[in-house]
């Protein structure tokens, strides 16, 4: 497997999981101004994915591979535990700034690791990089909200 390759993977497994932690995230929510954040990233995560995806199938690969059974049910089972006894938004919004940060800095070592990857797929995993460094900003305004409606 190409550089190029390896990294559109990376990026669409990066994107997917993002899409399985605010999807049901949102169904927790009873903020709307949070709600309007929330819609606008799941939106950019399967962006990216299609995106991802479609640039794969370019490259020869069938479909892009993405999280696995059991890396989809230990991200389900975490959040469900996480947000067991707090549903809050600030609660919420910190487990969203903690996957963006983790998520920034395995980005990060992934463009750097695939030196040999084309520019496409760079800017796609610059776009992903940015958009997690986005949420971190974003999602420090709800560390403080109440719960408004």
């Amino acid at each position: 497997m190409s550089d190029t390759q390896k990294l559109l993977e990376f990026i669409y497994k990066n994107a997917e999981m993002g899409r399985k932690t605010v999807e049901p995230i949102k169904n927790m929510n009873n903020s709307s101004k949070f709600q309007s954040t929330l819609d606008r990233m799941l939106s950019d995560y399967n962006e990216i994915c299609t995106d991802a995806d479609m640039m794969l199938k370019e490259s020869g690969v069938s479909e892009a591979s993405g999280l696995n059974i059991g890396e989809k049910m230990m991200t389900e089972m975490s959040l469900r535990f996480s947000t067991l006894k707090d549903r809050s938004v600030p609660h919420l919004a910190d487990m969203l700034l903690k996957g963006a940060s983790m998520g920034v800095t395995d980005i990060s070592k992934k463009i750097d690791e695939l030196k040999n990857a084309d520019e496409n797929a760079v800017r796609l995993a610059n776009r992903l990089l940015k958009m997690n460094s986005d949420t971190i900003d974003e999602m420090k305004q709800f560390l403080t909200e109440t719960a408004e409606v």
